[in-house]
């Protein structure tokens, strides 16, 4: 009989021991194995010492065993969020095509995952503060904002107040006969209603405000706002995870 406690220490274990696990209930049902074909054999030869799996050929593996499944649609679901040039290649490659040939002339960019984030950034209404003021991205005026939108436009309004007034936030870029170039040194984008996911899509909600700054002088002002206005500010870097408990609250 398993030690029931082998379970719930499963997370604090390495990958492998992880592995065995998901190896050893492939093997008590027939069922979940003809749900993933080739799965148990791809595990038993990971795990057999005698047996040289390399990492590309485990992947590929892998991605053959959700492709192949008949109850299972992910690897046809995900592989539509790519585009054409990136499928095509996606399904050489679990075809058993080289990889120097999959790979030819690919130029990576941004990967899936920052694109659908941008994107959900992009479409979320956003600000740029700075001590020039407010500025609404979208290119409405902030009185246009103030219509659609009081709450949003009063928050903005009050957090550029602790960034107004600063005659050491702009740092000379260039200078010619057009004019002088400046930018901001403490500016910060605010989002509302912007839906955040981790990498692994684990955490996925939904924070009133986002704020981005650009600088820890920018930070502090944030952080100073939150406190004058009790609200709690919860820090992630891009797409990463944050504790669960943080996001049982919107701020």
């Amino acid at each position: 009989m398993m030690d029931p406690h082998r379970h719930t220490a499963a997370w604090h274990q390495n990958a492998d021991f992880r592995i065995r696990l998901i190896d050893e209930a492939l093997d008590k049902d027939e069922s979940l194995r003809a749900k993933l074909p080739g799965f148990k054999s791809l595990l038993d030869d990971y795990l057999a010492s005698d047996v040289d799996v390399s990492k590309q050929d485990f992947h590929r593996r892998l991605l053959q065993v959700f492709r192949d499944s008949e109850v299972d649609n992910t690897y046809q679901d995900l592989l539509m969020h790519f585009n054409q040039d990136e499928q095509a290649r996606i399904n050489k490659f679990v075809n058993g095509e080289a990889l120097d040939d999959v790979s030819d002339s690919f130029d990576m960019g941004p990967s899936l995952g920052v694109r659908e984030h941008l994107k959900v950034m992009a479409e979320a209404d956003a600000v740029h503060i700075s001590s020039a003021g407010p500025v609404h991205v979208k290119g409405l005026s902030m009185a246009s904002l103030q219509d659609g939108d009081i709450v949003f436009h009063q928050f903005v309004e009050k957090l550029a107040e602790y960034f107004s007034h600063d005659e050491k936030d702009f740092v000379l870029v260039s200078c010619d006969s057009t004019g002088i170039a400046c930018h901001s040194l403490t500016k910060t984008q605010v989002y509302k209603d912007a839906r955040f996911q981790n990498w692994g899509l684990i955490v996925d909600f939904t924070p009133t405000y986002t704020c981005i700054p650009s600088s820890a002088t920018g930070i502090q002002r944030i952080v100073k706002y939150a406190e004058k206005h009790d609200m709690g500010v919860r820090c992630a870097g891009f797409r990463e995870s944050i504790p669960f408990e943080a996001c049982k609250e919107q701020h």
